[in-house]
């Protein structure tokens, strides 16, 4: 979860990948996320509660990743730049995940092959659910239409 995001918002990827796409400092912009997660907490606690103010907390972490898109979609203009900062944060959590050996081998050599078709690609996508899975940073997933089962 911290690779994702957290409480300090100091040293995750996105708010890391925010600032080396923006040039702002991340100090300025965790203060920009912090002042308008504090603006729009009121509105989002009434229908989603949350019971401590961490991004451990369900509730707390989708108001903070609201409070760090829109910052993010406020400092990036361009449609194109912000697509590459999105792109950007999943390649860098993919590189941090085959660095710190969260993955198998077997997903990391499919990974480095050049000729992969997307199916190809199913086991490593499911090894990297069930590991968000693990840190209980998600419940369940599915892949597919839900009538599919």
């Amino acid at each position: 979860l911290p690779l994702l995001l957290d409480d300090e918002l100091q040293s995750s990827i996105p708010i890391q990948e925010l600032a080396r796409v923006t040039a702002i400092p991340i100090g300025a912009l965790a203060e920009q996320v912090i002042a308008y997660r504090t603006k729009v907490a009121p509105a989002f606690q009434a229908s989603h509660p949350w019971q401590k103010e961490s991004v451990t907390d369900e509730y707390y972490f989708d108001l903070t990743c609201y409070a760090l898109w829109k910052v993010a979609s406020a400092a990036i203009q361009d449609y194109a730049v912000r697509d590459k900062f999105v792109r950007s944060i999943g390649s860098r959590l993919m590189n941090e995940m085959v660095q710190r050996e969260f993955l198998s081998k077997q997903s990391i050599a499919l990974l480095n092959k050049n000729d992969n078709k997307l199916t190809d690609l199913i086991p490593c996508v499911i090894e990297v659910l069930d590991q968000f899975q693990s840190t209980a940073y998600c419940s369940s997933y599915r892949l597919g239409d839900k009538n599919d089962e």
